[in-house]
């Protein structure tokens, strides 16, 4: 099927997977709407600027980094921990901390970049947080080509 213009492309996608019609849509710039490629890329954005408070929180959110706005408050508020993935942390944020070990993941991400292409160090963020395996909705193959590509 041939559209016009992709902003019925969603429509007609959940139309197909709700009548069970097998389809394969075929664009590139539909991956970069994707979920998983946006959290990806947030993750990226993390990770070239440690400055981006904004751009390390909204990291943290995304499910490959799985903090929920109660963690990131405890953490802030509560506990007095630094956004900044570079600092050290006080000692009233416990090892275990999501939000911690969030950030001690950005910040080994921060000291391979100069050692990585974009391309591996992208691979190593959806291996190790196994984004391949967290597809839950819609069609897993085309989500993990999107992330492939």
């Amino acid at each position: 099927m041939l559209v016009p213009a992709r902003t019925s492309l969603p429509f007609l996608e959940d139309a197909f997977e709700q009548a069970g019609i097998a389809f394969r849509a075929e664009t590139s710039s539909l991956v970069y709407a994707s979920r998983a490629v946006r959290d990806l890329l947030m993750v990226l954005r993390a990770v070239d600027d440690p400055t981006n408070y904004l751009h390390i929180v909204s990291a943290l959110r995304t499910p490959l980094l799985g903090c929920g706005d109660d963690d990131l408050f405890r953490y802030k508020w509560e506990r007095k921990g630094r956004w900044s993935y570079l600092a050290d942390q006080p000692d009233t944020v416990p090892p275990d901390d999501p939000v911690r070990i969030g950030l001690n993941y950005l910040r080994s991400l921060y000291e391979q970049r100069a050692w990585s292409a974009p391309s591996e160090l992208m691979g190593s963020i959806a291996r190790d947080r196994r984004a391949w395996s967290s597809v839950r909705r819609g069609r897993p193959r085309d989500v993990w080509r999107r992330l492939r590509s």
